[in-house]
Order: structure tokens, then sequence, then C-alpha cells
């Protein structure tokens, strides 16, 4: 029996008796130590001047072994002003299995009803009755607990015989008794597979202490009655019977023995379908434009759209505003301003933006101008890494570029509809599988197989959400990708390369000039600044372009230092802004085993069968 002790609100800890048989020794050992809790230890301090227990076996319409125990607990409190009641701890589990306790009633001694509670230990192996009185209670007083259970026996595969192997009072109980009798009430149509062999177990935990057990024949019942014996503290007394196998019929723990089984298979083979209609969907519904067919070098911003439908097009959204900042300034809307941080915590600089002119910006251009400067001091903004308002305005920003963006035809119409429909499909189904497992988990069924059901649904719910969430791109939408995929290109490719890709025929025609000066490769490559902060090549970048700026003698007007002009400082000081702006405006959201030798052979213990549990004081 695997003992489980109660939670801190009683003294005693409540085991639970041996669910199905024989526990380890260290299960034993920890019965001997009761839980401490927060209540008085006087509240323990009372005993039983007896229990009387009579279990009435029986079958149920299917074969499968009823138990209906009517048991007796007589307290003997004390006089002071200690106790309102008991509580009783009943095992929910037998075998590996629930028994479905239902408590019926509890009686006082005259056969009145008694107000009790009935709730779940935190372990949730024990059903915790209690019953307690508003005012404290003196004296003798009896308890007269009825419930029924459901699959109480076994078969004994060592001995090849069904039995009725249970404990009584349990071992957590503080208290001693005077006296603890068992009867077990066989009803006649179960007599004549009555093998003859029954035994009496009384003791501590694991104690093979035979005490006294006799069979009578009663109206239409055989009665075996054990024990009469006193138990101390800890002390258990232990029936066992046997009966000729197939007497009773054992509890269908299949996976298909009941149809929640066969709801979660087919929730999931629901779950699977849908996860393949969602990858043939995504491979035909959602699949972007062909596009070009070769990706070519790009030496110019698309003519098309800025920076902010380019970010959506390549969902590189986290790194908009950064992009967007650069764009401004390179194009002399706003200005760039490190300064050196006046904290001695941090040696980090601080960026400032200081507006400019609004000038030639489009209508999306615009928005995120204002966005930035509309009620801050003198037209200048400090970039924080923890500026939530801006940031916040930043993400529905960039919402309405998306939308924007689907308006102007760079993404298909007409998709989220039927791509939502089909990972709500798949998802229920999902969700389905996890409640049909957790129904048969909770009546230990099917062992581990509703596990597997389970992850395929979780599996398939995955699949379906991350292949069905997207919008495919239009024709132009793709010509758009590719032709930011060629500034990628550009921007990634050796000096030398670009240079003759500027002074190739489609290079001169681009840029207007067959051979390019070095004024004039500082502007296209200013151009094309925050396309590579956009792609998050801008330290690569910035030097190429610090070094044209000192082999023209130049410098960056958008962009103002405390320290003189130097290409290297520049290309860090250009990474260390695009970081620090992306970063802070990113637009991207069991049982116990049964005994090997039978109980009712005489080769069982205290402890050994299903039942017991205990009782305290309360």
């Amino acid at each position: 029996m695997r003992p489980i002790f109660l939670t801190a609100l009683v003294v005693i800890g409540l085991g639970a008796a041996a669910v199905g048989g024989a526990a380890s020794s260290a299960a034993a050992e920890a019965v001997a130590a009761p839980v401490a809790s927060g209540l008085s230890a006087g509240v323990d301090d009372f005993s039983f001047s007896s229990y009387d227990a009579d279990f009435y076996l029986d079958t149920d319409h299917d074969g499968r072994s009823t138990l209906k125990t009517v048991e007796t607990f007589v307290a003997e409190f004390p006089e002071a002003d200690q106790n309102r009641g008991i509580r009783r701890a009943i095992p929910l589990d037998y075998d590996g299995h629930p028994t479905d306790v239902d408590v019926e009633s509890v009686v006082d001694e005259n056969g009145d009803p008694r107000r009790f509670t009935a709730e779940k230990n935190d372990d949730g192996d024990f059903l915790v009755v209690t019953v307690r009185s508003d005012e404290f209670v003196h004296g003798a007083q009896t308890y007269t607990f009825t419930y029924t259970q459901h699959n109480v026996t076994r078969h004994d595969e060592a001995t090849d015989v069904d039995e009725f192997y249970w404990d009584s009072v349990g071992f957590d109980s503080l208290q001693s008794f005077d006296s603890a009798t068992v009867r077990l009430h066989v009803p006649e149509r179960l007599a004549p597979s009555l093998t003859g062999k029954a035994s009496c177990y009384a003791g501590p935990y694991a104690s093979t202490t035979a005490c006294p057990m006799t069979s009578e024949q009663g109206d239409g019942e055989t009665i075996f009655t054990a024990g009469g014996v006193p138990l101390g503290a800890h002390e258990n007394v232990t029936v066992a019977v046997g009966f000729a196998p197939a007497t009773f019929v054992p509890r269908d723990d299949s996976y298909l023995g009941v149809w929640q089984g066969w709801a979660q298979l087919a929730a999931a083979l629901l779950a699977v379908t849908g996860a393949v209609l969602a990858i043939l969907w995504r491979t035909a519904g959602l699949r972007d434009a062909r596009g070009r067919p070769t990706v070519v070098a790009e030496y110019t911003p698309p003519p098309t759209a800025d920076v902010f439908t380019s970010a959506v097009i390549l969902k590189r959204t986290s790194r908009a505003a950064a992009s967007g900042f650069v764009a401004l300034a390179v194009r002399g809307n706003l200005q760039i301003v490190e300064k050196p941080s006046d904290s001695m915590w941090s040696k980090k600089p601080e960026y400032w933006l200081h507006a400019v002119h609004s000038d030639g910006l489009s209508s999306q251009e615009l928005e995120f101008y204002r966005m930035i400067f509309d009620g801050t001091p003198d037209n200048r903004r400090e970039l924080k890494k923890n500026d939530t308002a801006l940031a916040t305005e930043v993400q529905k920003f960039i919402k309405k570029v998306r939308a924007t963006a689907v308006r102007d035809g760079y993404f298909k119409k007409g998709t989220a509809g039927r791509s939502l429909l089909l990972a709500i499909s798949v998802f229920a189904a999902g969700a389905a599988t996890m409640v049909f497992g957790a129904m048969l988990n909770s009546e230990s069924r099917g062992g581990s197989l509703p596990f597997i059901p389970l992850a395929v649904g979780a599996l398939c719910v995955a699949i379906s959400w991350l292949t069905v969430f997207r919008t495919p791109l239009t024709a132009a939408g793709a010509e758009l990708r590719d032709y930011l995929k060629g500034v990628q290109l550009y921007l990634t490719v050796a000096e030398e390369e670009r240079f003759r890709m500027l002074q190739s025929p489609e290079g001169a025609l681009k840029t207007q000039d067959a051979t390019p000066d070095g004024g004039q490769i500082v502007e296209i490559y200013e151009k094309l600044l925050p396309f590579a902060v956009l792609w998050g090549v801008e330290d690569e970048w910035a030097k190429v372009l610090g070094t044209y700026y000192e082999r023209t003698q130049t410098q960056p007007h958008w962009y103002g230092a405390s320290t003189g002009f130097n290409a290297a400082y520049f290309a860090a000081s250009v990474g260390s802004f695009a970081a620090t702006s992306a970063a802070g405006y990113s637009g991207s959201a069991a049982s116990t085993s049964s005994s090997s030798s039978g109980g009712s052979g005489g080769g069982g213990f205290s402890g050994g069968g299903g039942g017991g549990g205990g009782v305290g004081g309360v």
C-alpha cells in the first residue's frame, strides 16, 4: 500500500492503504511520520472506543465488483473544548484505477444526519470527508459513514483466484482503538464462487500477524467477521477472501474500452486531415506570385516603395523604424545627433533626432515624421531605450503600412478568412484530443496511449498555425521583394564589383553618368544606407560610405557627433544608432503493486489491500 499524506490542514497525515498490493519498505517507514500541520497537536489527543465496518460486496449488471461500506467510529473526546468532529480519508484508487467513491451519508448514533464536506486532497488520491460541528463536542460521539465504490476486487496471478483484499481503518491515525471489527457480506449468488480461503491481518503496515476470522450464513448471505482486536496508533485490520477465477469481470482499462478513446482517435484524425489541408493551402492558395527568375543587383532605392513598405514586404518590420530614421536623415528631413552620455553608469552615447523640414515626403513618410516630432520641445526627440509611447505608435504605424500595402496591391486579398477558418478547425480538433486524453488519464484508461493522439493533435495545430497565417505576395509584391533582394546583393558584393556595376550600361542609365565621381558615389551610397539598415548590414555599408566621405573630404550633413569626422568612428556610430533604434522601436510584435502471493491464502499482510486511508480529529 502506498501511504500518502494529507495537506497541512491536519496534524495527521492521511495515507492510502494498499492500492492493490504490497508497497515498498520505504513507504512503510513513511507511515510512521505524520505530516505536521498548523493545528494544535491537541486536536488528535483522543481515542476511539470502537470501529465497526460492514463491507457489502456485490456485482453490477456488467459483472464488475461493487462495495457498499458502512463504518462506525465511536470517538471518546475529552471534556475540554478541543474537538468539533473528525475527518476521514478514503483512497480514491485501487490497483491502478479509480474506484468511483460516492459518500452517501454520515449519521450519529440515532441515525440523525451529520453535516459533512467531501473534497479531494492536494495530490488527488484521497477523498477527505470532514464532519465538523459548529460547537465543541465532548465524550462519546458516534460517526457512521456510508459510501459506495466500484471495481474493488482483483485477480491474483500467483494463486489464480479473484480476491477481495481490503484494508479498514488505514494507517494514518494517531488514535488508538479499543476494538476494531470488520464484517464482509457476500450475497448468496456469489457464495458458490468462494474458495474457502479467507484471512485477516492486524497491526502496523506490513504486519503478517493473523487476527480471528469466522464465517456464518446469514439471511441470504455469507458473513465473514474479522478482527475484534485492539489497535494502536498507525495500526489497521485487513481482510482477504478468495473467489473462483472470473467471478468478477475486471475493469476494462483498455484505450478503446470507453467512448472517449474512440472520440480522441476521431479528433486526432480530424486534426491530421486539417493539417494536411493547411499544407496544401499553403503550397497552393498561399504561394507568392512568381517573381524574377534571377535576382540582379540594384543600385538605387525601389522607385515605387519607401523603406516602410519594403520592411513589410521583407517581413523585417523590427528594423522599419531604424531604417525610417536614417531614410529621413539622408534626405535632409531630420538630423541624427550623437551626444556623450551624462550618466556615470553608462558610456553609451545618447542619440537625438532634430527636425529640419518635411518637404518632399510622401503621405506615409509624413505621418512617420509627425509621429516622431509632434509634441516634442524644440522639435527634438531623444531616442530612449524604454520609450514605450513611441514604440507603441511605431507598432500602430506598421499595421497601417501593412494595410496600405494590401490596398496598393502588393498582397493578395481574400485569403485571411479561409486561413483563419482552417486554423480554428484544426485547433478545435487538437483541443478535443487534449480534453478526451485528460478524461482517459483521469480514469486511468489506456496507460500512455492517450498521450499519442494528444501529441499528434498538438503537432497538427502547430503545423496549421505556422503554415496558414501568411498573406501571399501578388506579382507587384514579388517584383518589389526581388528588387530589394537585388539591393541586398549590391550592398554585400565587393567594392570593385560595385564600381564595375556602376560603370555598366545599366548602371550608367540609372545614375545618369557612365563614370560617377566620388561625390555622386556618396550620394548613391547615402540613399542606400536606409536599406542597408533594413537588411542588417549597416556596419559594413557605413564603413564603405565613411571611406568615400574621407576621399571627398566631406562630412555627412545629416549626422552630427561631438568628435571630428573619422570613417571608422562614423561606421561604428551608425551601427550603434541602428541597433539602438531597432531594439527600442520594433514594429513586430500511481498506485503500488499487489502482493505476489495473494492475501486470502495467508500470504498477505496488514495494509496489502485496497481501501484504508486514515482518520483524525478536527
